[in-house]
């Protein structure tokens, strides 16, 4: 997915950096929004497991430049069997470039080498990325070893998963974002019969939250148990 501007700012689907729970990577976040506001740093690369908010994040920096009625591209490698790697090209234009699960293309020798040509072209032409990945740089899969050593340009973010007690905080958070009130019993059940990454509580949660204005029902310990005996049934 691409998004350019003058950038929709719904296309940030609610990702904002004040809708984000940091928990204990508060610091590496603030780091982040500091290189991203100051333009302290050309180059970020953004790591950690899944469901620890990389995405987010690189949509709220989205949001933040958007605001401002910066150009911003958006490209998401998950899906980059979809397009080729000319999609990389002519971004000289914008004031922003975010590029979300580069480690999906590890080991294709075309997006490696259009990858390392797009950091040379950005780096000349002063244009900031930000790309995200499972693994710090020199842990990653790719074959090209000067395309590991341009993600080791600029500063490397490592972000940890949350505590337990941070996940539900988190999922409150996402909760009020709604406009759903998720009480700590509520959420500490479905943190029991939940695989317990974000990305599947929060799925839950929007399940939830759908269901519930469909029903007009409070979320409650027997309204959850419902809908999920309700997932596991179909």
């Amino acid at each position: 997915m691409t998004l350019q501007l003058p950038l929709d700012l719904s296309l940030s689907q609610g990702r904002y950096f004040k809708n984000y729970f940091a928990g204990k990577n508060d610091p590496l976040v603030q780091q982040l929004t500091q290189a991203i506001a100051q333009g302290s740093e050309q180059f970020v690369y953004l790591c950690g497991n899944p469901g620890v908010g990389k995405t987010h994040l690189l949509l709220a920096a989205c949001h933040y430049m958007g605001q401002l009625a910066r150009p911003v591209s958006f490209i998401c490698l998950q899906q980059h069997k979809e397009y080729g790697p000319a999609i990389l090209e002519d971004m000289q234009a914008v004031d922003l470039l975010c590029i979300d699960n580069v480690h999906a293309v590890a080991g294709d020798d075309r997006w490696e080498r259009a990858l390392f040509n797009l950091y040379n072209v950005l780096r000349d032409s002063g244009v900031p990325l930000i790309v995200s990945a499972k693994f710090v740089p020199n842990a990653s899969a790719f074959n090209l070893q000067d395309l590991v050593s341009r993600f080791n340009w600029g500063l490397t973010i490592k972000l940890q998963e949350l505590a337990d007690e941070d996940k539900i905080k988190a999922m409150q958070l996402r909760a009020d974002d709604k406009g759903i009130e998720l009480s700590v019993e509520v959420a500490q059940y479905m943190f029991k019969r939940c695989p317990r990454d974000m990305h599947a509580l929060f799925e839950l949660l929007d399940r939830l939250d759908y269901q519930s204005l469909a029903s007009q029902r409070k979320l409650t310990v027997p309204f959850v148990k419902s809908v999920i005996e309700g997932d596991a049934a179909v």
